[in-house]
């Protein structure tokens, strides 16, 4: 059977959603009365067994499937940037991401300095006499390039996403 690795993608997501339900703290596993007063009956939903089998399928489900997408990310090459397997394009656009985060914040602590130079005139006292002194701040880069530099990185990051998506929707496996 041929699939996309974007079906096997949802299935994985499901599987995850199904093994989060079987996880223990989603069913009564005790049940609690006084010897002699009598068993109060609750709903007896838990079966350890089925739960632990079907646990240990969807485990064996999960772990074929991540191999089957590990092996496809390794050696496919991206759709449109084929000098680049699914995995490095992974990598890169993780890499991207961060370095937009980093040129992000250098502009976030421009705007709350405000403006390229701030001049202010301070009073300080030493010894005696009040002097006064004008404190300057003033940036050590082009707010312009970062700008710059920023947009490029969203286009980078577009152009990777879109060769990621499309590869892994035309794209597939023999399972």
């Amino acid at each position: 059977m041929k699939r996309c690795p974007a079906e096997m993608t949802k299935e994985l997501k499901a599987i995850k959603a199904e093994l989060e339900e079987l996880s223990f703290h989603n069913f009564e596993t005790t049940i609690s009365y006084y010897e002699g007063e009598g068993e109060v009956v609750p709903d007896r939903n838990f079966d350890y067994e089925s739960v632990e089998n079907r646990y240990t399928e969807l485990r064996k489900r999960e772990l074929r499937l991540r191999g089957i997408l590990q092996r496809f990310n390794a050696t496919t090459p991206l759709v449109g940037m084929e000098e680049y397997t699914v995995s490095e394009g992974l990598i890169i656009l993780g890499q991207r991401k961060n370095d937009l985060l980093r040129l992000q914040s250098l502009i976030s602590s421009y705007r709350m300095d405000c403006k390229k130079q701030i001049t202010k005139t301070v009073e300080i006292l030493e010894g005696n006499p009040r002097i006064k002194r004008t404190h300057v701040v003033e940036h050590l880069f082009s707010i312009e390039k970062v700008k710059q530099d920023i947009k490029a990185l969203q286009h980078e990051v577009s152009e990777i996403q879109i060769a990621i998506d499309r590869t892994n929707m035309i794209t597939t496996i023999e399972i």
